[in-house]
């Protein structure tokens, strides 16, 4: 619910045009008397479809399908720990939203929606090795100043790459790569 309210806030702002109606299947967390008012609320329509027939949305499942086979593959390409997937698929839907397609005048889904196709940072291998300038003050002059890390995408809303230590079990995002 939070997250379909701040989409419709986010769509509002950013694009000024409304959200004018959502299809779901007939899961819980879509059909429930706290959407069914904001959806009223912001005259949003809602069409479901009918339980057990994905092909009522084909072009969601189409596409939810694809985001999982280039995160199955740049996963299974680098070797990368299944802990990851969620990151693989930010990075799949990142890099997807950016590659241009036929079907779109050979023009990328940002190019349309946004009127250009910019990666904020040069793209990287998802996956790959590397190595994140450490800031810490402890780090003195004699001590590694990079910690050895894997590559796992790009920070939404910050300008940067996104890096996981499997060493340290933590997330670094820095343009220090």
């Amino acid at each position: 619910f939070e997250c379909l309210k701040d989409f419709c806030a986010y769509v509002k702002t950013q694009f000024k045009v409304q959200v004018q109606m959502i299809r779901t299947d007939n899961g819980t967390e879509y059909v429930n008397r706290r959407l069914e008012e904001f959806l009223s609320d912001q005259g949003i329509l809602r069409q479901t479809y009918c339980p057990d027939t994905p092909p009522q949305n084909g072009v969601a499942e189409r596409k939810n399908w694809h985001i999982l086979e280039v995160a199955h593959s740049i996963m299974y390409t680098m070797n990368v720990p299944k802990c990851l997937w969620g990151e693989a698929v930010l990075t799949a839907t990142y890099l997807i939203n950016r590659t241009p397609s036929m079907i779109l005048g050979m023009k990328s889904p940002c190019e349309l929606l946004l009127g250009e196709n910019k990666f904020s940072v040069p793209p990287k291998v998802f996956g790959c090795t590397c190595f994140v300038r450490d800031h810490r003050p402890a780090v003195n002059k004699l001590d590694p100043r990079a910690v050895k890390c894997i590559f796992i995408g790009y920070p939404s809303g910050q300008r940067g790459y996104k890096c996981w230590s499997p060493s340290d079990r933590r997330t670094f995002v820095s343009m220090d790569v």
